[in-house]
């Protein structure tokens, strides 16, 4: 059987077939560490689907899924696409009017939720979910209403459901194709109203088939990131499934006890978000800073020069000379960097990062550390499009585009428009955006062009680097056309700041709106000598950091240091420190934690218009 004549639930059969009693899953639960083998899981898979098809679930019905990354999720998912339904996916942070929308978009007749804040949240905008008839509840935290399903009690539906049945499943499976829709997910809003892309199963099994980063028989990945977005499941839950041969360790659901599930479960690669990475950098040079001066310097020394082998040599495949080398092994038998392992478990291979850009320093610094992480683009219409991967990696880009060759016909294409604009076309490009025919003709050139909306520029070597989104474009009172995400990218790379919006449309000169970083505020505070009472809450403390005088001539020095790298038309010329962090429930940031521009311009307009008088 061809590539072409497969579906990722064709090719999730057969690898239950062959793999049987080996470990596919580990999660926490009960309070310890369970493995789930193939044969385990491809059982729960047919009993979820058959107990769909008793509500009435058929080919074409859509069906959402809201909660954490967790081994139900893609339980729930496989069984929907197992019956040829579509799975639409919904953040677990989002509150009751953008859940709900999703819902009624999609039409959804049942919604797999989480737990009581998700049930919760649906309940509240019944009203708006006309389509809806049921609420899966996967830890059975349910109360009396008629539209909750404890979990056990759905699966205990599919078993009786399942000896009715018989080869009903099984059939469904077989008659699907590349060309049935699979599933639908949603942009994060940045710019408006959430759009549904449609993707079907052939962009699936392209995006999974693609060879492309070091995986290897028996790895296991440690999973965190949400599967509603993208890169998590396209990137690494399909993936998984095409190849057999790798284990998924969920987290145990606490982004605050992350760390320790990579110490516990001890996974040897990653996908992740610049935060992570972000935080544990900062954490390092913070600790290596607090050991005094002749610690510091050492370390500093290693790091240097390991930045010159790893980064400057090895990655560029030039030869550092015997000498330097000798230096460098010599160096690294005192294994500078094992605290920086210790971190992540001990067996980390590698990371690939997304959804945001990774500064440059904070990437170059794990490459240093021996743990390279491959900094990728793509977009929720498209999936991957550029990357970096061994042998191809350049620091501060985000690649150059996925390599072609495993699919039959047309490959996915990459190219910049005449204004750097990064186009995509493929078998990994979206179907449509759903019910909304307008803006899928915007959106999709008569020859099948995806055209993003980010700006980008491809240097000598072919790597690409992110400049902006068109419509953030900002042009200054003396018409200087000025791209903001490549300024506020260069701000956050200080390690100071959670969030940076570059502000000054018709203005003569550029400002900003600043957050710092939740996570380094205590360190803040140690360094410039604020107290912080014992007790006060991070809120709190985040406020009286914040409301510092001496905060506010730190923060200036280091924009003023910043602005050092920067043209003179794009220096930030004053700020806005606020004295909160911005969030999910203010309705300023997404889940993938990206500003939402134009309500947080408005929210603060008066203040940032201040800066100007």
């Amino acid at each position: 059987m061809g590539i072409m004549d497969r579906t990722i639930v064709k090719v999730f059969q057969e690898k239950v077939l062959a793999n049987g009693d080996s470990v596919f899953v580990k999660r926490f639960k009960g309070g310890q560490w369970q493995d789930i083998t193939w044969r385990q899981y491809g059982e729960t898979v047919e009993i979820m689907a058959s107990a769909l098809l008793e509500l009435g679930i058929t080919k074409g019905s859509r069906v959402c899924i809201m909660s954490s990354t967790c081994a139900e999720w893609g339980m729930a998912d496989l069984a929907i696409m197992s019956i040829g339904a579509l799975t639409g996916a919904i953040y677990p942070t989002l509150l009751a009017g953008d859940a709900s929308y999703i819902v009624k978009d999609l039409e959804a007749r049942v919604v797999f939720v989480e737990g009581a804040f998700q049930r919760n949240e649906l309940l509240k905008a019944k009203d708006l979910m006309p389509s809806l008839e049921h609420l899966i509840v996967f830890n059975n935290d349910t109360d009396d209403r008629p539209l909750c399903v404890k979990m056990d009690d759905f699966l205990e539906l599919g078993v009786q459901a399942r000896d009715r049945r018989g080869q009903a499943f099984y059939d469904t499976i077989a008659g699907l194709t590349h060309q049935d829709p699979a599933t639908v997910i949603y942009t994060s809003g940045t710019t408006g109203t959430p759009k549904g892309a449609l993707h079907n199963h052939g962009a699936i099994m392209y995006t999974a088939a693609l060879e492309t980063y070091p995986l290897e028989p028996g790895l296991l990945d440690l999973s965190y990131l949400p599967m509603a977005h993208v890169f998590e499941r396209f990137g690494g839950f399909f993936p998984h499934l095409y190849r057999g041969d790798m284990v998924i360790g969920y987290f145990r659901g606490d982004m605050q006890g992350l760390l320790g599930d990579f110490q516990e479960l001890k996974p040897n690669m990653n996908r992740t978000a610049p935060r992570l990475l972000e935080k544990v950098y900062s954490g390092i040079m913070n600790m290596a800073a607090s050991g005094g001066a002749r610690a510091k310097a050492g370390f500093d020394r290693a790091l240097s020069l390991a930045k010159f082998i790893r980064v400057n040599q090895d990655l560029l495949g030039i030869e550092a000379g015997q000498e330097n080398r000798r230096a460098f092994e010599a160096m690294m038998a005192d294994d500078p960097f094992a605290a920086v392992h210790r971190l992540f478990g001990g067996r980390m291979k590698f990371f690939y990062g997304g959804g945001a850009a990774i500064p440059r320093e904070v990437t170059e610094f794990f490459f240093a550390a021996g743990l390279p992480v491959y900094e990728l683009y793509g977009t929720t219409e498209t999936i991957g499009t550029i990357t970096n991967y061994p042998g191809r990696v350049k620091p501060g880009t985000v690649g150059v585009p996925f390599p072609q060759g495993h699919w039959p016909g047309a490959p996915s294409e990459t190219r910049l428009a005449a204004d750097g604009e990064i186009e995509n076309r493929g078998p990994n490009v979206m179907a449509a955006y759903l019910n909304q025919p307008d803006e899928t003709a915007a959106a999709l050139t008569a020859d099948g062009w995806f055209k993003s909306g980010d700006l980008g520029a491809m240097d000598q070597d072919g790597f690409i680097t992110i400049t902006g989104r068109k419509k953030d474009i900002i042009v200054t009172s003396n018409g200087k056309n000025i791209a903001p995400q490549k300024i506020e990218n260069h701000i956050k790379e200080s390690g100071c700041f959670s969030q940076v919006l570059v502000y000054g449309d018709g203005r003569k000169y550029l400002t900003a709106l600043l957050t710092l970083d939740p996570g380094a505020i205590t360190s803040l505070a140690a360094k410039l000598d604020i107290d912080l009472p014992r007790g006060a809450s991070a809120g709190e403390q985040y406020s009286l950091v914040a409301g510092s005088v001496k905060i506010r001539d730190f923060v200036k020095s280091v924009v003023e240091e910043r602005n050092q790298g920067l043209f003179k038309q794009e220096k930030i010329v004053d700020f806005l420190l606020l004295e909160r962090d911005l969030t999910i429930e203010e309705d300023e940031i997404t889940p993938t934690m990206k500003i939402k521009k134009r309500i947080v311009a408005k929210r603060f307009a008066k203040r940032l218009d201040a800066l100007y008088e």
